[in-house]
């Protein structure tokens, strides 16, 4: 502050409870100069007179800005930088928040925080990597919970300093704290390594670098600052009676006197009659005070300063209280308080010599009047001041504001009187009392269901037009509000305004009206003011042009105003030269009637053309070129026109008699009348006479219902049947009577009393495909063209639309059966029906596509049953077709039907199956299956035969025979049957093996091939065959040997365990062994190919084969024993692998084999191809 740091201050404050008056028990306010001095942070103030010493500590609401770092110049380590943090101290009792921090104009806020707690806090700031070595600029801004705020701005430099040892610490800072340090060492103790210690800034050889009690890292751990002691301890509260201070000089002298330092910074509040009161009106005000610090406030008291407007004869001080707003409760309290009428200051004392603790406080009411004498727009603003001498501080409370208000009063100077269309045009003042103009308020208008709100000027007039156009005419209260201000009551007014119907203009219809060619006449139609007439869409606008007729005014054409437009396009027979007219509008709910009168003036050429008579009917009637039908009674009009001098008379004539047409004439006989007419007009124009025939019909038409066809009706024991998909025809006629008739127009028909429908007479039938199978009856009538109706018929029957079906079959779809078992084949219909001839309409075809005729087909009406007798053959799948010209009783004819059996034999009961061309029986034994099943047995046709060795051949060329066997689910069995099938075979001498005759003197050898097993899956399916291509193999079963084809027919027998396909082959024995020796296949690949050598004994014989190569060697040999295999009599057969003795496969190239046995010896040649 400068100056010395002993001098003298001024001060203002209220006495001390030590100061008591001992009548009032109040304090009262001191002025007195004494000696002070500041040290440290307290202003010490010292009155020798009185012997008191009162320490103050210096208080400002603004947070103080401490110590920053760095400062000045800072060493830096060259070789290992390291990130020094960037701090700023704050001292604040009332919170702290950054607001903005920035380091050289870089904003860095979002990464600084906040630390440290009241009333010291610790802003930092740290870098996310070194900085550089330069000059660096930090700005920080932080305010208190109160938003008061307090900036700071510093600079440091960082330069380049030596760091041989690269461990961040410069080596002159080092030496400075005793020489070389570890940087992770912690040689004091204080938890704060030595790096550590360089980067704050602390000694690293002292704990508590600062001397404040508490060590360096805790004091960094917790945001305090290491380098200032104040910040390690709360100080100790004041003692009372201290000695006078004597200056230490510590922040400096003050200098000159201090008076009355105000700082507002404490939640003070006065509540009352914040708005209008009246005079002579008792008002209270409710003064609230809080100590927001930290330390305890001593002498509080408070001051108000009283209005002239407030009656001060009864002020009075009640409802005190102590308030803990931490706990927010109140206690009460008793507060003196002092008035001093000549000042208008009313003091209240707070009870325990004025101390408040912190979050502490108070309250009270003061109770005044407002004086009689305020006039209205006066205002009583009041406020209390609340002063804490020890801190010291005053604050002063809000000011409640009161106004004795004036009394507004509005008067209306507008329309109250318009046509609908027009304008409301609103003018209103508003005044106070005297007449006084109340400017810039709004005043709102409200009428029917709008509004609007127009702000008074300075003269306290208020403009505003309100579009009426949505509103009808008629009665309505004008509503005028104002809502008050500060200074004046509300007020409101009303004023009734008359909305009338509007004037119509309509012009005087002065024109012409010309006889020939189109006549139209426009007419332009506004309001009185010129105006579009509204509302025509929804509310349309009719104007009539009438004319007087010369009794009464007759109107000759109306139209709907478009716009602003009328206009009349007509036509009429005048009589004279001109015609009053007028154009009238009846007038709506937004317009008057109006009407305007004129005159229409005939132009009309000379009158040379006769009338035109024209002739209508009234009633029902039918017409029929020149011939007009009716019912009787019905009436004939006869009307003419003329476009010159107008009709003079009608003239008619009915058969012979004739008459001046004067009104309807009646024809209510039956009969044809013929009735002449003709017209005459003024000019003595004569019309050319007329003629239509009129014939009255009064009979009923008749008519009836049949089925167009009669084969779709039939009648069984009195009940009609008849097919509801039938034509039905509807024949009517309308019989003469009186030699006239009108015809048919329609028949109305109903089914069992529903819905009526019409059939027209020309329409080939009636519809009755809707009606549902059963018994109903059709009601019916006929109605001629004029209306003539016969008595209701009916037709009752029994209606069938349903085509009959097959209910069932036997054998079923699909369906397996034993022929033996087949005798009949039936079928069930749903109902009884009929052929022409059954034989044509069902088809029985085998599976081969054969039709079957020689079935006898009997038909039973009992059951509804066609039985279908003939022989069935074994293995054969039969189609049965029905056709659609089966039909029921009224031809419904049935859907094309058609279903399928197979035959096959039971495999528990067996059967035989014998070749008539070949002579090859196969016999299955029953319960040959080792489960319940079928068999299935055959003859396959142009079957392809896999080759066989010569000089073997297929007896039967392209034929082979097969048996299967199924379980109960049709799938094929694989497992051996547990009995073999029995196969014989006939050969005689004329038999035809191969194609070729044999020749008797030969032997004939036989064998039995079985080509492939069944295999499960493998079945047959509905009649077709399996294949039976691939390769065969010999069965088990030899069937003949040595038999001379010669000799009577001889049977052989095999039996077989499996099943299969099957076929026969042979050949012709030769009259030496060794005939016939062959090998096949020859060339052979013995890598994946064996040769067969096959050879013919005619008796047993020691056989020895061997195999040369092409130079003599030899390669491999076999010596056969007598009986043994290969050395039977008959056909033998050995495999060569194509290897030598040793086991090797030969080579390629040609092979000679040498068979010697019976005496004979052969040889033949082979080749090996690999």
């Amino acid at each position: 502050m400068g100056g010395d740091v002993n001098s003298s201050i001024t001060i203002n404050h209220a006495g001390a409870w030590s100061y008591k008056l001992p009548a009032t028990q109040s304090r009262k306010v001191i002025s007195d100069t004494i000696s002070c001095s500041v040290s440290g942070t307290s202003l010490k103030v010292f009155d020798g007179s009185k012997g008191i010493s009162i320490i103050h500590d210096i208080y400002t609401a603004f947070p103080i800005c401490g110590d920053v770092k760095p400062t000045g110049t800072k060493e830096y380590s060259g070789s290992n930088p390291q990130v020094i943090p960037i701090e700023a101290h704050f001292e604040s009792k009332m919170g702290m928040k950054l607001l903005a921090m920035s380091v050289d104009g870089e904003d860095v806020t979002q990464s600084a925080s906040v630390g440290g707690s009241s009333p010291y806090y610790c802003i930092t700031y740290t870098p996310p990597a070194p900085l550089s070595f330069a000059d660096h600029t930090v700005r920080v801004n932080v305010a208190n919970n109160y938003n008061l705020e307090e900036s700071r701005e510093f600079a440091f430099k960082l330069v380049d300093s030596e760091d041989r040892d690269g461990d961040g610490m410069p080596d002159n800072w080092e030496r400075a704290h005793g020489g070389d340090l570890d940087p992770n060492a912690d040689n004091d103790g204080d938890n704060l390594n030595n790096l550590n210690e360089y980067r704050h800034g602390t000694n690293p050889r002292n704990p508590d670098t600062d001397g404040g009690g508490v060590p360096d890292g805790v004091e960094v751990s917790y945001n305090m600052n290491p380098l200032n002691p104040a910040d390690d301890g709360p100080p100790p509260p004041p003692p009372p009676g201290s000695n006078p201070p004597s200056g230490d000089g510590s922040i400096g002298a003050v200098n000159g006197n201090v008076s009355m330092v105000i700082i507002a910074g404490d939640p003070n509040e006065m509540t009352g009659p914040d708005g209008w009161v009246l005079p002579g009106q008792a008002i209270s005000y409710t003064v609230k005070f809080e100590n927001v610090g930290e330390g305890k406030a001593y002498g509080v008291y408070v001051t108000d300063v009283l209005c002239e407007n407030i009656d001060d004869t009864g002020v009075s001080v009640t409802n005190c209280a102590r308030i803990d707003y931490e706990s927010n409760t109140e206690t009460p309290a008793d507060f003196a308080c002092r008035y001093n009428p000549a000042t208008r200051l009313l003091t209240v004392f707070i009870d325990n010599e004025g101390e408040v603790g912190p979050k502490q406080g108070g309250k009270f009411e003061i109770n005044v009047k407002v004086k009689g004498s305020a006039t209205p727009g006066q205002e009583i603003v009041n406020y209390a001041t609340v002063f804490f001498p020890s801190v010291p501080e005053e604050t002063r409370t809000n000011s409640v504001v009161s106004v004795i208000p004036d009394i507004a009063s509005i008067s209306y100077y507008g329309n109250n009187l318009i046509e609908y269309g027009d304008p409301l045009e609103l003018r209103a003042s508003l005044s106070g009392s005297s007449a006084k103009p109340i400017a810039g308020s709004p005043l709102e208008y409200v009428i029917a269901s709008g509004s609007v709100t127009s702000a008074t000027e300075n003269n306290g007039i208020s403009y505003a037009v309100m579009d009426m156009t949505e509103t009808l005419p008629g009665q309505y209260a004008l509503q005028m509000s104002f809502a008050g201000d500060a200074h004046n009551l509300p007020a409101r007014a009303q004023k009734e305004i008359t909305i009338l119907k509007a004037r119509v203009s309509v012009p005087q219809p002065y024109f012409t009206y010309y006889s020939t060619g189109a006549n139209i006449y426009v007419a332009k139609i506004t309001d009185a003011a010129g105006r579009e007439l509204l509302h025509q869409s929804d509310e349309p606008k009719t104007f009539y042009l009438e004319y007087d007729n010369g009794s009464q005014w007759q109107t000759l054409v109306q139209t709907t105003l478009a716009g602003n437009t009328a206009t009349f396009n007509f036509s009429f027979s005048p009589q004279k030269e001109s015609y009053p007219v007028r154009i009238r509008f009846d007038g709506d709910n937004r317009y008057k009637s109006a009407t305007e009168y004129g005159t229409l003036k005939i132009e009309m050429p000379d009158d040379v053309a006769a009338p035109e008579t024209t002739l209508q009917v009234i009633g029902a009637q039918y017409r029929d070129a020149d011939k007009i039908y009716t019912a009787g009674d019905s009436k004939i009009l006869l009307a003419a026109v003329d476009a010159g001098s107008g009709v003079e008379r009608i003239v008619y004539t009915i058969g012979s008699s004739s008459g001046v047409y004067s009104g309807p004439i009646i024809l209510a006989a039956e009969g044809a009348y013929k009735v002449g007419f003709f017209a005459v007009d003024n000019s003595g124009n004569v019309e050319q006479r007329k003629y239509y025939e009129i014939i009255v019909d009064t009979t009923s038409p008749q008519s009836g219902i049949s089925v167009s066809d009669g084969a779709y009706q039939v009648v069984e024991d009195g009940v009609t049947y008849v097919n509801s998909r039938a034509a039905f025809a509807a024949d009517s006629l309308d019989p003469l009577s009186c030699d006239v008739a009108c015809g048919v127009k329609a028949i109305t028909y109903s089914v069992d009393a529903g819905d009526t429908r019409i059939a027209q007479p020309n329409e080939p039938s009636l519809d009755l495909s809707f009606v549902a199978d059963g018994l109903h009856t059709v009601k019916y009538y006929a109605t001629d063209n004029v209306g003539n109706t016969e008595t209701e018929k009916s037709f009752t029957a029994f209606f069938d639309g349903t085509r009959p079906s097959v209910a069932s079959t036997w054998p079923g779809d699909m369906a397996i059966v034993q022929p033996k078992y087949a005798r009949e084949i039936r079928v069930v219909f749903s109902e009884n029906v009929k052929s022409a001839g059954w034989q044509g309409d069902v088809t029985v075809s085998e599976s081969k596509g054969r039709k079957i005729k020689d079935f006898d087909m009997r038909y039973d009406t009992a059951t509804c049953t066609l039985a279908m007798y003939g022989k069935l053959k074994n293995n054969t799948n039969y189609d049965i077709t029905i056709s659609s010209a089966v039909s029921d009783r009224v031809l419904n004819r049935l859907e094309t039907y058609h279903f399928s059996f197979r035959t096959c034999i039971k495999a528990s009961e067996g059967a035989t199956i014998e070749d008539e061309e070949t002579g090859l029986k196969i016999v299955i034994p029953p319960h040959c299956l080792p489960c319940d099943g079928y068999c299935e047995t055959g003859f396959i046709e142009m079957a392809e035969l896999p080759g066989i060795a010569y000089p073997m051949q297929w007896l039967l060329r392209q034929k082979a025979y097969f048996v299967l066997f199924k379980d109960m689910n049709d799938i094929a069995v694989k497992e051996n049957l547990a009995r073999p099938l029995t196969i014989t075979c006939k050969v005689n001498g004329q038999m035809t093996a191969a194609g070729w005759q044999q020749d008797a003197k030969r032997m004939f050898n036989l064998r039995f091939y079985q080509l492939g097993n069944a295999e499960r899956g493998a079945a047959l399916v509905y009649g077709m065959p399996p294949s039976i291509q691939g390769t065969e193999y010999l069965s088990p079963a030899l069937l003949g040997s040595a038999q001379c084809a010669s000799e009577p027919d001889q049977q052989i027998d095999a039996e077989s365990p499996s099943f299969g396909i099957f076929c026969v082959a042979g050949f012709l024995a030769p009259e030496r062994s060794l005939d016939d020796l062959s090998g096949y296949p020859s060339p052979f690949n013995p890598e994946r190919q064996s040769i067969t050598i096959q050879y013919y004994l005619l008796s047993e014989s020691n056989v020895t084969i061997a195999i040369y190569d092409l130079l003599g060697n030899l390669v491999k040999t076999w010596d056969i024993a007598s009986g043994g295999v290969n050395a039977r009599a008959g056909l033998n057969q050995l495999v060569w692998d194509g290897r030598n003795g040793h086991g090797d496969i030969v080579s390629n190239g040609g092979y000679i084999i040498y068979v010697r046995a019976d005496g004979n010896s052969r040889k033949f040649k082979v080749l090996v191809v690999k």
